[in-house]
């Protein structure tokens, strides 16, 4: 098994959403994470020290939800990360 880190690492992990809703037919939300966590260098040294790796991902979430004639939502999600 292969692990990011050789020795005791620490890290932290953030998340935040904001949602909105209109009407009952329409919803978006909006969703960030950031997740950041101690990897070693990778560079060839006499020895490994760990450095903070950080990473962001971001979503858009749209939801429309088509009552006439049948029960159908039309989703769209756009994201990074």
């Amino acid at each position: 098994m292969c692990f990011g880190a050789d020795a005791p690492s620490k890290g932290y992990e953030y998340l935040g959403q904001l949602t909105w809703a209109p009407t009952r037919q329409f919803s978006v939300y909006v969703r960030a994470r950031s997740k950041t966590k101690e990897m070693n260098t990778g560079e060839a040294a006499v020895a490994d020290y760990l450095v903070n790796r950080t990473q962001n991902n971001y979503r858009l979430n749209l939801s429309y939800k088509i009552i006439a004639g049948g029960n159908h939502t039309q989703q769209g999600r756009v994201g990074e990360g």
